[in-house]
């Protein structure tokens, strides 16, 4: 099965955008990365990783898990 990359992208703007969780996350991310374009690469990143943990091991999304992943660095 193969996923179009850019489907992250999109899923990581509209995550900005709408989810109260990952909004901070991703302002945070622009700040420390001084683009917002490499923040939402960073973000697209991490959800297909996400995906690909909760496919493989049959688990629902977490948001809290992906912001304190994310944040311990």
């Amino acid at each position: 099965m193969r996923i179009c990359a850019g489907s992250f992208g999109e899923a990581a703007v509209i995550a900005k955008r709408d989810h109260e969780v990952m909004g901070p996350l991703a302002a945070r991310l622009e700040t420390r990365l001084g683009n917002k374009f490499k923040a939402n690469t960073v973000l697209a990143i991490k959800l297909a990783r996400a995906v690909y943990f909760m496919l493989r091991d049959h688990t629902v999304f977490d948001p809290e898990r992906l912001v304190a992943a994310l944040t311990h660095k």
